[in-house]
């Protein structure tokens, strides 16, 4: 029975998955590759068509570059052989070109990082301090309406009692202040921008009466204005007297809009002064004598009202009528014996300048009395001054903040101009006035970016010296990048571009793309006097040799380069600057590197020539 259950059911099974694993592989190796053949033949037809079009269109054209770079070549060799005759003529001449940009330096302005457009900014109104809510209110409105009649505006927002930065953040919280944020229209940012905008604002608003309209960016780093001035010193009054000279001396300076300083105006307030020797004759003790002012005046929490679950505290103080004046705050007891309320104060006789209390009877109360209240008006000065409403400290030391924004000019010189307008300020003793903000942030990032320069220069050499084995090769190829400098001084200049954080890191990256021309073209001229031939000779031929590959890289690296320096879509401020930066390196760097290495080896190179 096993041999028929074997014949019957388990050689039937085997079969049947034989025969389907031998369609499935079948299927998979003949028939599908026929099928994809099949529909695949058109395509690559096709394809070869259009490439065999292409080859018969663009065939004169890649004929006509061809003969062009066969001229180049031959133009080139020409130059160089007499670039070579005249070594030290021809670097005369290039330290000429590098001496000239060099000059251009002083001229380009810096500043942190480029302005960034980005089709908003706020108004920002500050009315007289005391102004209430419901006034400043209706100001914000006739800003708000001012401003939505303007055509290139698109959305606008009021914000009132509050300056709010981004986000839930809160600049200022007071009832005279409020933004007035502004958005402006897609096509009013590309063609005109911010300034445009803001400087037709400028005009509209300053018809307003008692309120100060100023103008802001949405901040994108660490700081919303770029220019900021430190004034350190102790005392407020002179701290805010200081700041409102630095205003009036900045204001007319070419460039600055909105200069204000941040040293608001205080708030009124009352002085309490105590004459220690006449309470101390009285028995009155200062501590507990603050403390009866502040209860009166203030109030303390008595006892608790409980309803249900709740807790409400019941509030004692005196009533509003005794402490709205400045008399009638002189009358109020400021010893603790005495239990009188305010009517009994009140009906105390009292003396209106200020002296000794007196009675019901109009004799002198006695000190200790606990029928006889002792007046503040007898014992302290009370009268109304102006507090601070803030106090701004930086490194543990008072300032005052003097803030401006900048239009058409950089941050460079207007720091310079600056620097100029307030070296003949007189200022109080132990004052000083520091450029702080964007200026010193500035300042540190362009010192870090000098030193990354330095180490990706020394970098490359160390690479350059382990593969070329020497030391003088390397520094030959170093000349490559200060010759990149100068054509990016000089696009710099010509474009009207800042110096800053972006172009300074384009400099980085020029540290390790020029320097491949110089090595391809060096590395040639060693195998070709390791081949026995003479050094000028090495020299002509690896540069006609080389010129083709070196010109392949240049101009792919700057073609790719290309969109980002058209300065095209949103956020092309920051793309353009490094762009820019390495193209105009990259092309000054490659037309001099050419003529400048050849010469330059043929003179520091004569290690060979006297083995020879």
């Amino acid at each position: 029975w096993i041999v028929v259950f074997v014949f019957r059911f388990v050689l039937p099974f085997f079969s049947l998955i034989r025969f389907m694993v031998g369609s499935t592989f079948k299927i998979l190796f003949t028939i599908i590759p026929n099928l994809l053949a099949l529909i695949l033949t058109p395509v690559w037809l096709l394809i070869r068509a259009v490439f065999w079009i292409l080859g018969k269109v663009l065939n004169p054209v890649l004929r006509l570059f061809s003969r062009g770079l066969s001229v180049c070549q031959d133009l080139y060799v020409s130059v160089l052989t007499r670039a070579l005759a005249h070594r030290f003529a021809t670097l005369l001449a290039i330290a000429a070109i590098v001496g000239t940009s060099a000059v251009l330096i002083p001229r380009l302005g810096t500043e942190l990082i480029p302005e960034l457009e980005q089709g908003e900014f706020a108004v920002d109104l500050i009315l007289p301090t005391g102004t209430p809510l419901a006034a400043t209110d209706t100001t914000a409105t006739r800003i708000e309406t001012l401003v939505r009649d303007d055509p290139d505006v698109e959305q606008v927002y009021v914000v009132v009692g509050a300056l709010e930065s981004s986000g839930a953040l809160v600049d200022e919280e007071r009832e005279n202040v409020a933004r007035v944020a502004v958005m402006l229209r897609a096509e009013a940012m590309r063609e005109k921008g911010s300034d445009e905008v803001m400087d037709r604002l400028r005009f509209r608003l300053a018809e307003l009466p008692d309120a100060r309209v100023e103008f802001g960016r949405p901040a994108l780093f660490s700081y919303k204005t770029p220019l900021e001035l430190e004034i350190r010193g102790y005392n407020l009054k002179d701290l805010r007297d200081v700041s409102g000279q630095v205003v009036s001396a900045l204001d007319g300076l070419e460039g600055l809009r909105d200069a204000r300083s941040l040293m608001e105006e205080g708030h009124p307030e009352v002085v309490v002064v105590f004459d220690r020797d006449r309470m101390a004759a009285l028995g009155v003790d200062i501590g507990q004598a603050a403390e009866a002012i502040r209860n009166k005046v203030r109030g303390s929490v008595a006892t608790e009202f409980s309803a249900g679950d709740r807790k409400i505290d019941i509030l004692v103080r005196a009533r509003e009528e005794d402490r709205k004046e400045i008399n009638q705050l002189k009358a109020l007891a400021v010893n603790t014996g005495n239990r009188g309320n305010a009517n009994n104060q009140n009906r105390s006789g009292r003396n209106p300048s200020g002296g000794e209390p007196v009675t019901s009877n109009g004799s002198p109360s006695q000190p200790g009395s606990e029928r006889s209240p002792v007046l503040l008006g007898a014992v302290a000065q009370v009268r109304m001054d102006e507090g601070p409403s803030e106090i701004r400290r930086i490194d543990q030391q008072r300032v005052a903040l003097v803030t401006a924004n900048l239009t058409g000019i950089d941050l460079g010189s207007v720091a310079r101009d600056i620097q100029t307008r307030l070296a003949g300020l007189p200022l109080p003793d132990d004052f000083s006035i520091d450029l702080g903000g964007q200026y010193r942030e500035m300042n540190t990032a362009s010192r870090s970016m000098l030193l990354a320069i330095a180490m990706a220069v020394f970098l490359v050499y160390l690479v350059m010296a382990s593969q070329f084995e020497s030391l003088i090769h390397p520094f030959i190829v170093m000349f490559s990048f200060l010759l990149a400098l100068s054509g990016v001084l000089l696009a710099l200049y010509m474009l009207d571009i800042t110096v800053s954080v972006v172009v300074l890191i384009g400099i980085i990256m020029l540290a390790g793309i020029v320097v491949n021309n110089a090595i391809v073209l060096v590395d040639y001229i060693n195998r070709l006097r390791r081949r026995g031939e003479d050094r000028i000779t090495a020299v002509i031929t690896a540069g006609r040799v080389r010129l083709r590959p070196i010109l392949m890289t240049t101009a792919t690296t700057v073609l790719g380069l290309l969109p980002l320096a058209l300065g095209m879509g949103e956020g092309a401020e920051i793309r353009t600057p490094l762009a820019i930066t390495v193209i105009a390196g990259l092309i000054s760097s490659t037309v001099l590197t050419l003529i400048v290495i050849p010469v330059i080896y043929t003179i520091l190179d004569r290690k060979e020539d006297v083995a020879a």
